[in-house]
């Protein structure tokens, strides 16, 4: 039994590197088909593998287009407790928007929209977006769906 730690431990972490790779390309995809040219700065997914975030760098134009795009709703800090709360009510992230929302632009889609449907079949059941317009970032926070 001793043997096998290891060799979970090393599955456990090539399976969260590779939900990584999975996370950045799906996100890239959901911003070609909005026509939003964003630079993916960090990736991030949760132990669960079905959570995930990605900060990009992200002009007004850009965070404009998404929301139209994905029919995004304007959301306050009480809807940001409760969206992220949706991960079985675990904060994982290490962000510091997700960890201070306060003073951000957020932004909240509903659940399972067709406009979170890939051209691979691949869907998400929610998206946030959070915005910092005096850095320029933001953070896209996705929960893959289920089936």
């Amino acid at each position: 039994m001793r043997r096998s730690k290891p060799l979970i431990l090393a599955l456990l972490m090539l399976a969260a590197c590779t939900n990584r790779v999975g996370l950045e390309g799906d996100i890239g995809d959901l911003l070609d088909n909005c026509g939003v040219q964003a630079s993916i700065e960090q990736v991030q997914m949760s132990d669960r593998s079905r959570t995930g975030i990605v900060v990009v760098a992200i002009d007004d134009a850009g965070i404009n287009a998404l929301v139209e795009c994905l029919n995004l709703q304007p959301g306050g800090q009480e809807n940001a407790m409760i969206a992220v709360a949706l991960d079985e009510g675990r904060q994982e992230f290490e962000h510091d928007y997700i960890k201070n929302i306060g003073g951000l632009n957020l932004y909240i889609s509903k659940r399972r929209p067709v406009e979170l449907t890939l051209e691979s079949g691949t869907a998400f059941e929610y998206l946030l977006l959070y915005h910092n317009a005096a850095e320029g970032k933001a953070v896209i926070q996705v929960s893959y769906a289920y089936g």
